[in-house]
């Protein structure tokens, strides 16, 4: 057996994730060695050409061998340019493409470093000209008016409310604990991240919220008994304590979103052209006006800016809720689409020079990633990118 025949084995194997520890081993050396980069090209170009559904994987397979790759230490073999374009490959094709793609940007589990410690290791010394990924940073605005800048404070207790103690649990947690019955006067608080924020919730209820970049939630110190209702602005995901004597809504745009169940995405962006509810357990009924839709999981309920109401069935959930898990998840996703992601994620401006091309991109990254690392693969469609301050440029 010749070694591009046993390179091609190797790779099939892993492809199929029937590779061996040692198979797995011996084919990132392969790789790292750089002579194979011939063979690894037309096996890419095999698997495009054909859209072979014998090498399907599921998303969770795609996004193990991602987390290896992104996982990893750098190497310094170079990768000829693949010929096929992200925008133009389905889902599966496109995760596989990732995976060899974001090895061009130097990625290969050779260590066992997380992509935590990556990304701080970047943080810490980025490249010249990068953007670097958001964080958990948000401000917490007291009934008072006081602001907290999260960020910056120590964990522990942070305020007192009526009976109510504001604990930062940890960097990225805030919890609310409640001793006794709910005053009779209740303050509300507000949760905000920047562009480039994150930050989890504990409610007083012991509800869960997930706030994205540029988002906020506004919620009471305590719950009245017979109902909660909390107010958001952007993208928040939810693990409701369900509980039918005590309703839970969520307001955001003239829609309200009522609990039935426990764990829904909402995605309310002004920037974007409809607002999503995603629900991945239970059921939820969303409101506009006197129109009203209950869902059940693996559905999504749809209100365009001018349109009604419209349920989408056979959901990605895990694709929506991508962001909750660190990363960026695109299913046929078109450019200005991602590169609004993009920008609420790195805190940058995006700006666009001529016209971009029509397709769309498929496939999952890190969201620790800098962006010089994620631009490798977006550059796959021929679109280019730069740098100018707090502004990204984008053009063919």
């Amino acid at each position: 057996m010749s070694d591009n025949q046993h390179f091609e084995e190797l790779l099939e194997s892993y492809l199929r994730d029937t590779a061996s520890p040692e198979e797995w081993t011996l084919l990132l050396k392969m790789i790292q060695n750089g002579e194979y980069d011939d063979a690894l090209r037309e096996k890419m170009d095999a698997v495009l050409a054909q859209q072979d559904n014998s090498l399907d994987m599921s998303t969770d397979r795609a996004h193990d061998l991602l987390y290896k790759v992104l996982s990893a230490e750098k190497h310094t073999a170079k990768l000829l340019p693949l010929h096929q374009s992200v925008r133009k490959i389905g889902r599966v094709a496109a995760a596989v493409i990732l995976v060899i793609s974001l090895s061009i940007a130097g990625y290969f589990i050779f260590n066992n470093r997380t992509p935590k410690e990556i990304a701080q290791k970047e943080t810490q010394q980025p490249p010249a000209n990068d953007l670097i990924p958001g964080g958990n940073k948000a401000i917490l605005t007291l009934g008072s008016g006081q602001k907290i800048i999260l960020n910056n404070a120590p964990n522990g207790q942070l305020a007192h409310q009526g009976n109510t103690t504001i604990i930062k649990a940890d960097s990225g947690k805030l919890a609310y604990k409640v001793s006794g019955q709910a005053p009779a006067e209740i303050a509300y608080n507000t949760l905000t991240t920047p562009r480039g924020g994150q930050y989890q919730l504990t409610l007083p209820d012991g509800s869960r919220a997930w706030l994205n970049a540029a988002s906020s939630i506004r919620y009471p110190t305590a719950f009245a008994a017979n109902s909660r209702r909390v107010e958001i602005t952007g993208e928040v995901y939810f693990e409701v304590k369900h509980d039918a004597a005590q309703p839970f809504t969520v307001a955001v745009n003239g829609i309200e979103v009522h609990d039935l169940g426990t764990a829904f995405n909402i995605d309310a962006y002004n920037d974007e052209s409809a607002i999503k509810t995603t629900l991945l357990q239970g059921s939820v009924r969303v409101s506009q006006g006197s129109v009203s839709k209950v869902i059940r999981p693996g559905e999504q309920v749809i209100v365009p800016d001018n349109g009604p109401l419209t349920i989408r069935t056979h959901v990605d959930v895990d694709g929506v809720i991508a962001w909750k898990n660190g990363l960026f998840s695109m299913d046929k996703t078109d450019i200005k689409t991602f590169m609004r992601m993009v920008s609420r994620w790195y805190d940058v401006d995006v700006e666009y020079e001529g016209a971009l091309p029509g397709g769309t991109i498929s496939g999952e990254a890190q969201r620790s990633l800098t962006f010089s690392q994620i631009k490798k693969v977006l550059q796959l469609t021929d679109i280019h990118f730069r740098i100018e301050g707090k502004k990204l440029i984008v053009s063919r």
